[in-house]
This record gives structure tokens, sequence and C-alpha cells, in this order.
């Protein structure tokens, strides 16, 4: 689930049977909630998918970014348990639902 655009809207509405020039507040309501969970579901997914690969267990983590020089910079990573290596990291948890467009 990446950002939504124009087509995706289009899309939607029309999956409703519902014209887009008659829009209630309520179907924006609706169109932004259900782009909401789809992008909670991509994540969600990823996330499950990269703690369940492989035999070692692994945990998600917010951490030092392993690239930082200076100290202060963060991010979200899944990290096995045992080794400690890093499997997938990312700065925000958006950026895992942006890196899925194919939902």
């Amino acid at each position: 689930m990446k950002y939504v655009n124009e087509m995706d809207v289009m899309r939607y509405f029309a999956s409703r049977k519902r014209d887009i020039d008659d829009t209630t507040v309520q179907d924006l309501v609706n169109l932004a909630n259900w782009f909401a969970e789809g992008a909670v579901t991509t994540l969600s997914n990823h996330i499950y998918d990269e703690l369940h690969k492989g035999d070692e267990p692994r945990s998600l983590r917010y951490q030092m970014a392993q690239g930082c020089r200076c100290g202060s910079c963060h991010e979200w990573a899944i990290v096995g348990d045992d080794t400690g290596d890093v499997s997938s990291s990312v700065e925000t948890l958006g950026d895992w639902v942006k890196e899925h467009d194919d939902v």
C-alpha cells in the first residue's frame, strides 16, 4: 500500500458504484479509513513475515541506526535474537509500507 493517487480514489468510488461528484463527508471518512486499514495490514504482514523468516527467533526493535555517526539517529529493525543480525531496517514504519506498492 503506497501513497494514494487519483486513480486509487476513482477505483474506490467505482467499486462502490458511487459517483465522485456526489461525495459526502462520510464517503471521505470511509475512503480514508479504507486506505488506512490497507496500510496497517501491509505493515502488519511485513513485520510478521520478517519475524518468522528462517529458524532464528527475531524481534522488532527501535534502536540506534547502524549507519549513524552522530549517535542520535534511530531506526526500526528486525533483529535476530541470537546473533543480533539485522535482516531489515527503516527510519520510520511508514517506509516499510511505502516499499510494498503491490497492494
